[in-house]
């Protein structure tokens, strides 16, 4: 690299001094940096990918273009590969490949940096068939084939893309070669015909990729010599043309592609879609010279169009601008003061040509055939307007020519009667909006002529002696197209979701009235408004269900407008939540949900009890289940659900707290469960289901949660006869499922439903005692199912009993018996040893106890001397063990306690100390062995927090000195007892003999030094 660096260097400096061009110096770079990596012993291709560095670098150092930038780089890499012996397609190749790695490095897309590659690679191959003695002909013909395969097999260009790349590379190789801007333009034209066919195309789209490269190459050749961006328009059309007349394509074709090529020349010199459109129509109808003037000047309008759409893509517009711009810029072609010569175009003939531009526009851009209908019908209507047409004319034009563009997309003839009715509503709108009405009148009028023309439509049937007719769309369908084009117009005039719901109401019920009784009026108008926002809200990017609340809320709003009761405002708001819910491609159940909380909603506004809301909450489910198409049982199931999200509704609003929503809920789900005769358990389970989604709703934790969830089922099962021991089964299966939706733990999920079914237990009449053992059966078995290990669910159970008792009123040591009780059964069933259930029992009996102190405003280290005691109390009577476990037991229950109350790890260790050795004292220790019993149950406290040997050992040893100074030990005896705690803490950590002693030690000199003994002593 060091060598290349230098002759790079060395080849600018001399260059300089010879007074080189930029290019000159670029490439002297380039082929500086080729020569002295082929002698550096790199490839060829790596020679060329250096010289095509060395070369774009020194460009870009010197100022130069992009465009100069990279063809400097594939000139260099071609050159050094010419010198080191590759073949024209190598250096074609390597030519490419230093051409678009210099413009990815200089920002380039992928597309752009393909285009350059593949210009690189014709030039390579020109510059080779150059030095072969080719002519300038032949080096064209050649440039365009390598910019077409290295495009296609480097780059995967589209054909499209290989034809427009021969087609430029086989201009500027003609151009280089000093022929004519018509020899260009040809060998362009040839180019990319030839590469179009080899990439696949048919003829006539080779024909035109062929007309286009000949517009193009054309137009560039104009530029270097000076012609206005017009001209270069006109020149290139005309070129295109040409091309096109030569391949046999068809007049129209011919001025379809010279349009489109004098709209990229200007869209590329910079001009405004007017400048496209003007030149784009001026090509055109030149090129259908052969056509009468009509003829002519309608060709050079649909180019127009077509060049109006296409820049409207390019600047993001959706596609109705797209449709609409096509239509605009052809009517203005056609009409009295366009660029073409003056042609006696009526208004309607213009509507016509306008309609149908657009219809192509939205085809091009993906629009629906309903879509292109609205675009054709929407254009002639503007065309006919702006030129002369009386309001009838233009709603006649609209019709015809939504009516044409919706046959031409496939809609079938009933379609299109209702695509020209929309038409005319529209036409109507927009002439009254031209007039300057506001936009309830536009709303209005496009509501009144819509259904109008719908009913206008007629079956004709042959009878024997005269022919007679019968309407083809009912009163209902009418009223719906009224509603439609009414919400059409006012969306287009900005109207908000609500007002065209509102107007969509206001043209059905008018449009009705005539013809319906009030409650059909009433009901078309409800529809109406509902569709028309749920469809405005589908527009304004609203969720699904946000549109069928929507589309409820609309409904309802629009009965209360025609003064129908609270129950058919309900029912009418379900119906179209229902309904747009299906539209919006919401699941079967989601439909069913939607329409019970619209029809809720509706009720609610219109002054239903929370009662009446959830009934009419569980008809309009049901009803929109039916529709939905699902099964009998699943109906009665959404109705269901509804109901009790009705009822936490209506309680929500009423302010009541998280807990009264859940139950009511709940019992309004159980309640109408018990109308289906479901059974008393499947009451309760719906009972539960719904408290839990009521109290997620309200925000509540997950445990009061699970527990609003337990409750309202316990309270269902009560109510459907059950008896205690099914309603307690029933609380704790609904309070299971309701904390499985949690983010709880397992552990803190069985606390929970331990506390549900212990609630239930108590709602059913049990005692206290009976209560906690419940609860602690109920936290066991989830605990037990959820995989913890039996010790936790030892603890969880006997913590579940505890916190059952104390609800329950029991004396603390009730609640303590109660702990242990529930700890002892639930290890039982886990399968523990005896000692595993003397260890469970007391740290149960230690953790009731320490809730309890809580509970009654004891601090952190008289919580921990509480669990010490009853942990000790217990291990003693209940489990008969020694006075060493009954200490352990207690030093292990209090440092626990601590933990519970937020204690540091020496709060924890100072606790255990002090419950084992009081825990020692009360089964007779001596003043030594209480000592001892402290550092052991120290060095416990500090092994469970995970803490190293020596720590634990540091531990015992501080803890006998504290204790042994506290039961009156002399200096002297305090110092030996915290050293043999420290070496028995040591030992049983697996410390070597060594670190025992050291530990003994170091605990030893501590003691000492606490208690103010000289150095001398100390260390003694």
């Amino acid at each position: 690299q060091e060598q290349i660096d230098a002759a790079i260097a060395a080849a600018a400096t001399a260059g300089q001094a010879a007074g080189m061009t930029d290019a000159e110096l670029a490439a002297a770079a380039g082929a500086a940096a080729g020569a002295a990596s082929v002698t550096a012993g790199l490839s060829p291709t790596q020679a060329a990918a250096q010289a095509g560095s060395a070369a774009a670098a020194t460009a870009q150092a010197a100022g130069m273009t992009d465009a100069e930038i990279v063809i400097a780089a594939g000139a260099a890499a071609a050159a050094t590969g010419a010198s080191s012996g590759m073949t024209q397609a190598q250096q074609a190749a390597a030519a490419s490949t230093a051409a678009a790695t210099s413009g990815g490095s200089l920002g380039m897309t992928p597309e752009e940096q393909a285009q350059v590659g593949a210009a690189a690679a014709g030039a390579a191959a020109a510059a080779a068939a150059a030095a072969s003695g080719a002519t300038a002909e032949q080096q064209a013909v050649i440039a365009g084939q390598f910019a077409a395969d290295i495009g296609a097999s480097m780059f995967n260009m589209t054909a499209a893309a290989q034809a427009q790349a021969a087609g430029a590379a086989a201009a500027l190789t003609a151009f280089s070669g000093g022929l004519s801007i018509q020899e260009q333009a040809a060998l362009a034209g040839a180019a990319a015909n030839t590469a179009a066919l080899n990439a696949g195309m048919s003829s006539e789209e080779a024909a035109a990729a062929g007309a286009s490269a000949t517009g193009s190459a054309t137009a560039l050749a104009g530029s270097r010599e000076g012609w206005t961006v017009e001209y270069q328009a006109q020149m290139a059309g005309a070129a295109a043309a040409d091309f096109a007349r030569d391949a046999n394509l068809t007049v129209e074709v011919q001025a379809e592609l010279a349009g489109a090529a004098a709209a990229l020349v200007c869209y590329e010199g910079g001009l405004d879609v007017e400048g496209q459109a003007v030149a784009a129509a001026k090509a055109a109808f030149a090129a259908a010279f052969e056509f009468s003037q009509e003829r002519q000047t309608i060709a050079g309008a649909t180019a127009a169009g077509a060049a109006a759409a296409l820049q409207a893509s390019r600047m993001g517009q959706p596609c109705q601008s797209q449709a609409a711009d096509a239509g605009n810029h052809t009517a203005f072609v056609l009409g009295r003061h366009g660029p073409l010569v003056a042609s006696n175009f009526s208004g309607q003939a213009i509507a016509v040509e306008a309609g149908k531009a657009a219809a192509a526009g939205g085809i091009l851009c993906g629009m629906t055939k309903e879509e292109q209908a609205e675009a054709a019908g929407a254009a002639a209507s503007a065309g006919c307007l702006v030129n002369g047409c009386s309001a009838q004319q233009q709603i006649d034009q609209a019709i015809a020519a939504a009516r044409v563009a919706g046959a031409s997309a496939g809609m079938t003839e009933l379609e299109t009667d209702y695509a020209g009715s929309l038409a005319a509503g529209a036409a109507a709108a927009y002439n009254a909006a031209h007039v300057g009405k506001d936009m309830w009148e536009q709303a209005e009028l496009a509501g009144f002529t819509a259904p109008m023309m719908l009913s206008s439509y007629v079956y004709l049937q042959e009878g024997e002696n005269e022919t007679t007719t019968s309407p083809k769309f009912t009163f209902q369908e009418q009223a719906a197209i009224a509603g439609k084009a009414a919400s059409l117009a006012g969306r287009k005039a900005g109207m908000t979701v609500v007002e065209q719901a509102r107007a969509a109401s206001l043209a059905s019920y008018a449009w009705s009235i005539a013809n319906m009784e009030e409650d059909e009026a009433a009901a078309a108008a409800a529809e109406a408004a509902g569709l028309a926002a749920s469809t405005a809200a589908a527009v304004e990017g609203l969720s699904p269900l946000e549109q069928a609340i929507a589309a409820g809320a609309a409904a309802a709003a629009s009965g209360a407008t025609w003064n129908q009761t609270a129950e058919w405002q309900a029912a009418a708001a379900g119906k179209a939540a229902g309904v747009a819910a299906s539209m919006a491609d919401m699941s079967a159940e989601d439909q069913a949900l939607s329409a019970g909380a619209a029809a809720a909603a509706a009720g609610a506004l219109a002054g239903m009890t929370p009662a009446e809301q959830w009934a009419a909450a569980n008809d309009a489910a049901v009803a929109a289940a039916v529709i939905a198409g699902l099964p009998p049982y699943w109906q009665q199931v959404a109705g269901v659900e509804a109901a009790g999200a009705a009822a936490a509704a209506a309680a929500s609003v009423a302010g009541l707290s998280g807990e009264d929503q859940a139950a009511a809920a709940g019992a309004a789900a159980a309640a109408q469960a018990a109308m289906y005769n479901f059974t008393g358990s499947e009451q309760a389970a719906f009972a539960g289901q719904a408290a839990a989604q009521g109290a997620q709703i309200a925000g509540l934790s997950p445990v009061d949660l699970t527990g609003a969830s337990g409750a309202a089922a316990a309270a269902a099962a009560a109510a459907a006869g059950l008896s205690p021991e099914e309603q307690i089964a029933a609380a704790t299966a609904a309070a299971t499922s309701a904390a499985a939706g949690t983010v709880m733990s397992g552990g803190a999920s069985a606390s929970a439903v331990g506390a549900a079914a212990g609630a239930a237990a108590a709602a059913a009449g049990y005692g206290p005692i009976e209560v906690a053992a419940v609860a602690g059966k109920a936290a066991a078995h989830l605990a037990a199912k959820q995989g913890l290990i039996p010790y936790d669910q030892t603890v969880i159970a006997g913590a579940a009993a505890a916190a059952a008792g104390a609800l329950m009123n029991l004396t603390t040591s009730d609640q303590i018996a109660a702990a242990v009780m529930a700890a002892h059964a639930a290890g039982e069933i886990a399968g523990m040893s005896d000692d595993e259930l003397a260890v469970a029992g007391s740290a149960a009996a230690g953790a009731a106890a320490s809730v309890a102190a809580a509970a009654n405003g004891a601090d952190a280290e008289q919580q921990a001397a509480a669990a010490g005691r009853a942990a000790a109390m217990i291990a003693a009577e209940d489990y008969n063990l020694t006075a060493d476990e009954q200490a352990e037991s207690a030093g292990r229950a209090a440092a626990v306690a601590i933990i519970a109350a937020g204690g540091t790890l020496q709060d924890q260790i100072d606790a255990a100390a002090l419950a084992a050795s009081a825990a020692a004292g009360v089964a007779g220790f001596t003043v030594s062995q209480r000592v001892a019993a402290a550092g052991a149950a120290a060095a416990a406290a500090a092994t469970a927090a995970g803490t190293d040997a020596e720590k634990q050992a540091a531990a015992a040893g501080a803890a006998s000195c504290a204790i042994g100074e506290q039961l009156g030990m002399t200096a002297g005896e305090a110092n030996i007892a915290s050293g043999a705690a420290a070496a028995a803490a040591a030992t049983k950590a697996g410390l070597l003999i060594d670190d025992q002693t050291v530990a003994a030690a170091k605990s030893a000199r501590n003691c000492s030094e606490l208690a103010g003994q000289p150095v001398m002593e100390q260390n003694r």
